[in-house]
């Protein structure tokens, strides 16, 4: 199966204004790309570790350093506010499409702030707590300062701030604490500690690739307020009974539990056996066309969300881009402010026919920061799983060779709805097949009457996005806009493969 994986880009400061060059360079792209340092920036052990980045620290032309112990807690905030304001949008950008550890922690510095006025309540009644606090930052700052900003600013700043050398002392989590409001105090600020440590997994010793773990986790457990919405926010194959029409359709989310979400208003027109095959309009993407998108997605996406890190669910306003032939695959999207990063940004999927038949290649994913007429940044590479096939949910679709039965997560027709209104998109009144595939749940418009008859509206998994189509045209969008498709000139290739789409 290929499925689209929209992933969020975990930026808060708007576009800036300079032109792309002026900035971030080549080599800060290639950098930042690099997620296993070299031999020179990496050590056996903790210790080892901060004395030798310290080396290389000591050794940028006009930087000024001192010792993490001679900074107080609001020093160290302050200068926090100052690397933060300066990051670089086309960095982060970088590090969130590749679920990287310098990816930025916190949307907005208001949150950051918000997150720094806890820990400071804690420390400020366990005074012990302020080493592990203090050493926190400095960490996170010399990390800001090597990867968040750009060569350009790093030799501005460097006569104009003083930075903290990086702690050589590993400080491990206090177990025998007195009570219980000791415990959380220790807890969160030991938590807040490991997140600004993170550099570690790269820098000691060699890095071996993780396997992830694609299975599904166990459905939810039935809510104890009003049994069977957890069915209505995340049905898949795993359940018993199975779905039924109106179930794991989700709706706006701002938590993971069944209790954080708004479920649709959903009717069943139809069961499938009252629902002949021949009636059904093809459960398929269009090959040309256009549509508005509207929804949201988890942050961080995930196959087995982590119950001690609960997602965020910011909204997406996008326009979705198609045209595929015999030869090339194409897709885009354009999103309005890609929230928190609150700017224009577009990502484009080329992959070629023969690979997707020979399933050797994903092809490439470009992602352009800013207008097309003033861009901050733009990056060529491997795409994650290849372009979202427009045949997913068809039955024995040509590209999915393993045709699973629908008890093991292969494709399920759920029967026909009424959904009153949907949200998001146009706000009208659907009437929609229901099909699932995995854990993915595709609605496409069974309105015979509707002037989008037998179009998508709406892509939706519990862990993932929630896409809403809407004002859906089948003319080739290269008509109106010949370019869409295109790669930019001016942008970075990070894999080999984007030379072949140039």
């Amino acid at each position: 199966m290929r499925f689209f994986v929209l992933f969020v880009l975990s930026v808060e400061s708007a576009l800036a204004a300079c032109p792309f060059s002026s900035n971030s360079t080549t080599a800060d792209l290639h950098r930042a790309a690099t997620k296993v340092p070299s031999a020179p920036y990496r050590a056996s052990g903790f210790a080892a570790m901060g004395a030798r980045l310290n080396a290389h620290l000591q050794a940028i032309p006009g930087i000024r350093t001192t010792s993490c112990d001679n900074f107080t807690v609001p020093e160290l905030q302050g200068l926090a506010q100052i690397l933060y304001t300066r990051a670089r949008p086309e960095l982060l950008a970088l590090y969130a499409l590749q679920r990287d550890p310098r990816e930025r922690s916190h949307a907005s510095l208001g949150n950051l702030q918000k997150t720094w006025a806890v820990l400071d309540g804690h420390v400020a009644r366990y005074p012990a707590l302020r080493p592990i606090q203090k050493d926190g930052f400095c960490h996170e700052a010399v990390m800001w300062f090597i990867h968040h900003l750009s060569e350009y600013d790093r030799s501005l700043l460097a006569s104009q701030i003083t930075l903290p050398l990086l702690p050589t002392k590993r400080h491990q989590m206090i177990t025998n604490t007195a009570d219980a409001a000791s415990h959380i105090a220790h807890q969160a600020v030991h938590a807040d500690y490991e997140t600004k440590v993170s550099c570690q997994q790269c820098h000691s010793g060699p890095v071996s690739a993780n396997w992830v773990n694609a299975t599904l986790p166990p459905p939810l457990p039935v809510d104890p307020v009003h049994p069977g919405r957890e069915r209505q926010r995340s049905c898949d194959y795993q359940n018993s009974p199975p779905c039924g029409p109106c179930e794991g359709l989700g709706g706006p989310r701002w938590g993971d539990s069944s209790q954080q979400f708004s479920p649709l208003n959903c009717s069943v027109v139809g069961l499938p056996d009252s629902i002949p095959s021949s009636s059904r309009p093809k459960a398929a993407y269009p090959a040309l066309g256009q549509a508005a998108l509207d929804g949201d997605t988890r942050s961080p996406l995930a196959v087995r969300p982590d119950p001690s890190k609960p997602g965020k669910y910011p909204t997406v306003t996008a326009r979705i881009s198609l045209a595929w032939d015999s030869e090339l695959a194409r897709h885009r999207y354009d999103f309005q402010h890609m929230p928190p990063f609150n700017g224009p940004m577009s990502q484009i999927y080329l992959q070629r026919a023969d690979q997707i038949a020979s399933r050797n290649n994903s092809g490439v994913m470009v992602t352009i920061i800013g207008n097309e007429d003033k861009i901050s940044a733009c990056i060529c590479m491997n795409a994650i799983a290849g372009n979202m096939h427009i045949d997913s949910f068809v039955p024995h679709a040509a590209d999915d060779p393993v045709d699973l039965p629908a008890s093991e997560g292969g494709l399920s027709y759920l029967g026909r709805i009424r959904l009153a209104p949907i949200d998001g998109g146009n706000n009208n009144t659907v009437v929609a097949d229901h099909y699932m595939k995995w854990a993915f749940h595709f609605l496409v418009d069974a309105d015979p009457q509707s002037p989008t008859y037998g179009m998508p509206v709406r892509l939706y998994g519990a862990t993932g996005v929630r896409m809403i189509y809407s004002n859906w045209t089948s003319a080739d969008p290269r008509v109106a806009t010949p370019n869409l498709f295109e790669i930019p000139k001016h942008c970075i290739p990070l894999s080999k493969t984007c030379q072949e789409y140039y």
